[in-house]
């Protein structure tokens, strides 16, 4: 049933985008402009996020501002939102006529700054937010930012764009599966299984304290891996599933979450930056070696960065996930053209509809349940809508000497909020409005609420705002807004990091022969025979290539 039914919807996308594309040319069309108020155009994508929250926060503030006149002889403002599903060019925005505020990702933010299609918003930035109570700890968007956002989208003290959407890569799990047979780490590192002689107290997980939302899952990346041999051995079911038209985008993004939380924020931001002083590595023998003395980063060589430690023990772990058969769906699913939405479909239907075989975790991004919105209604027949207990797992350390570090992720979403330059006068007062109603902790609260996904900036929620998550939104919200987690931004004010944006947004590349490789890739590629390519040859050809085709252009 459920694949005829995903069927029937795709020839419905399929029939209906070219009416959609055209529709979304002009934002009112169709729209019904009502003369009596202040009209706001806005432009918002229509991808994984969604775009539920806008329309929330639209009815909000038309709700809010029913009573305040913004022109001479008018009462109200009329939003009108124009959300194609896909991303708009540079060119294309800058051609825009009639949008003023934008929400969109995948946004090179001093590039922009560079081509004038950005309005100074400086005052929605530092100026006190009216739709923050009184007395709040925050009381500018300025205030929510992390000491890295202010320094990367400060231009000559002003400010063109504030961080909006948040997201990167790891793995969902299915909490019921692992509830049901038990699969967590006692204290002395065995997976408990029911069994009855050893110790039941569960692990401290990998942030090292007892008593949290991750006890009991994979400390280790070792961890992990035994806890997949059992999965697939003696339970017979798939560790792991994942979208295989997609497969190098999702590991380059796993790829990059596990870098950064080997690194730690400090490293990571010193390497957007290309700065700092760091203790690198080489491959001496096969193995990884330490350099005797720290190395001093500048823009001149930048490509030093490229030997980090974290990176080689992150291509370690995708390597082996994606070379163990037992670990993953079967090659036409992991490395063929299954799409991310048939990955999320099968993980939500697995062992509910006769036909797919459980899955105990998912690789994706932590959109993943706002983007699989309407199989989660399809799913309904099964339960309630949000029955299935999936949780966010937090990332495994890759040695045992990690646990307890602070954990990091890296979102290179380059997800913005911006004012084109469009909106002049009275609509660009508007529009600055809005985005300081868009960034008030009620509505940072009602974005988290509805999209189980985070802003990345600062914000409270209470326990009974929490508690209206789903499983999965709550596990998210207790992992990533601890007070003991760091977030890495995609982004820089080095002029270098500007140069050199279009290749660092996907850095992972690597020579065997005359072809270069992303990682995923080169592991596929070498476990079917076609090149030789290893966690240790990667890693000194990643380091290679940086300095000879990317540094020496």
């Amino acid at each position: 049933m459920k694949k005829i039914r995903l069927l029937a919807l795709l020839v419905m996308l399929v029939l209906s985008v070219s009416v959609i594309l055209v529709a979304c040319d002009k934002p009112d069309d169709g729209v019904v402009i009502d003369e009596n108020k202040t009209q706001l155009y806005v432009w918002c994508v229509n991808s994984g996020y969604k775009v539920d929250w806008l329309n929330s926060a639209i009815a909000d503030y038309e709700a809010a501002n029913a009573n305040k006149s913004w022109e001479e002889g008018k009462m109200g403002v009329q939003i009108i939102a124009e959300t194609p599903r896909s991303f708009p060019g540079l060119a294309d925005i800058n051609a825009d006529t009639t949008n003023e505020v934008y929400f969109v990702e995948h946004v090179a933010y001093r590039s922009w700054y560079n081509s004038g299609v950005f309005a100074d918003m400086t005052k929605a930035v530092t100026g006190t937010n009216p739709y923050d109570k009184a007395g709040s700890q925050y009381t500018t968007v300025l205030s929510r930012m992390t000491e890295q956002q202010k320094s990367a989208l400060n231009i000559n003290d002003k400010y063109y764009a504030l961080p909006h959407f948040y997201g990167n890569y790891g793995f969902i799990y299915n909490a019921d599966l692992f509830d049901e047979y038990d699969w967590y780490f006692n204290v002395d590192g065995q997976l408990i299984e029911h069994r009855t002689d050893i110790s039941t107290t569960r692990s401290a997980g990998p942030n090292g304290e007892l008593g949290d939302y991750d006890d009991g899952l994979p400390a280790t990346y070792e961890q992990f891996f035994k806890l997949c041999d059992v999965i697939s051995g003696d339970y017979q079911m798939t560790p792991v599933g994942w979208t295989g038209n997609s497969y190098k985008a999702h590991f380059e993004g796993l790829l990059n979450c596990l870098i950064a939380d080997y690194e730690g924020a400090e490293n990571m931001i010193n390497r957007l930056n290309f700065d700092g002083n760091e203790v690198l590595a080489k491959i001496v023998d096969g193995s990884l070696s330490l350099d005797s003395v720290a190395t001093t980063i500048s823009e001149s060589n930048g490509y030093e960065v490229f030997r980090q430690s974290g990176i080689y023990y992150a291509l370690q772990f995708i390597e082996r996930l994606i070379q163990t058969d037992a670990y993953h769906l079967e090659d036409g699913k992991a490395f063929g053209n299954y799409t991310q939405i048939d990955a999320q479909d099968d993980f939500i239907y697995a062992g509910k509809d006769g036909i797919t075989g459980e899955i105990a975790m998912l690789l994706d991004g932590d959109w993943w349940q706002q983007e699989a919105t309407e199989t989660f209604e399809d799913a309904k027949e099964y339960g309630t809508k949000y029955e299935r207990n999936f949780k966010w797992m937090p990332l495994p350390k890759a040695t045992e000497e990690k646990v307890g570090e602070r954990a990091t992720d890296y979102d290179d979403t380059n997800g913005y909020c911006f004012i084109h330059k469009n909106a002049t006068g009275i609509k660009f007062d508007l529009a600055i409005d809005f985005v300081q109603f868009c960034n008030s902790n009620e509505q940072l609260v009602k974005y988290t609420q509805i999209t189980n996904t985070l802003r990345p900036i600062a914000y409270t929620m209470t326990d009974a705002e929490v508690a209206e998550l789903t499983p999965f939104g709550k596990s998210l919200y207790e992992h990533k807004m601890s007070d003991k987690f760091d977030k890495v931004f995609f982004m820089s004010s080095s002029d270098k990091f500007t140069e050199l944006q279009l290749a660092l947004n996907n850095p992972y590349k690597a020579k065997f022969g005359t072809l270069s490789y992303g990682a995923a890739e080169a592991f596929r590629e070498a476990k079917l025979g076609n090149i030789d390519a290893t966690a240790e040859s990667y890693f000194t050809n990643l380091a290679k290539y940086w300095k000879e085709e990317i540094f020496r252009k």
